[in-house]
Formats: C-alpha cells, structure tokens, sequence
C-alpha cells in the first residue's frame, strides 16, 4: 500500500517578496502478508516470510528471525517494523 500526497509551500518575505515549491510524496507502508491460511502435509516444513526489508522481526515465540519455520499446525503471527519505525502484524492458520 502506498501513501501520496503532494504539498505545496509558498513563503513571503517582509518586502514583499515570495518564493515557491512543490513536492510530492510517496510512502509504502509496511505489510506483513504471511499468504492465506494453508496446510501441510506431515513431515514438511513450511517457511513463513513476511518480507525481506524490515528492521526488525518478532514472532510469536519471542524469536527474531526474518523467516520462520513452521511443521506443526497452530496460529503464527509476526509483528515487524521498517527502517521509517512503521510497524505492521500478520497472521497465518497452518493445519497438517
């Protein structure tokens, strides 16, 4: 998902005199998509992976990993946050 806007400055000075700019801006904010609700089949390992770019990664057992093993049926969840200090969560259902 991306966040535009575009901001329009204009400054005046005592004298009458003025100055003006534009800039547009365009922001990705962060996404943790784990993909759909899946199963696996016994004895497999699934990789979760919520994206590569983040600066930190926390999943539900406390562990830091930018991936994340799963062979076990359950709800994982993973909280991240990017280099900006926005931060967004995702979940998956994995059933064997």
């Amino acid at each position: 998902m991306h966040t535009t806007g575009t901001v329009y400055l204009t400054v005046r000075d005592t004298l009458g005199f003025y100055g003006m700019d534009t800039i547009r801006i365009q922001y990705s904010i962060p996404t943790a998509n784990l993909g759909q609700d899946t199963t696996i089949c016994p004895g497999d390992t699934l990789f979760l992976t919520p994206g590569l770019n983040y600066a930190t990664y926390l999943w539900q057992d406390g562990s830091a990993a930018s991936t994340y093993p799963v062979s076990s049926a359950g709800t994982y969840s993973v909280y991240v946050v990017d280099s900006a200090g926005c931060d967004t969560s995702g979940d998956i259902q994995v059933s064997i």
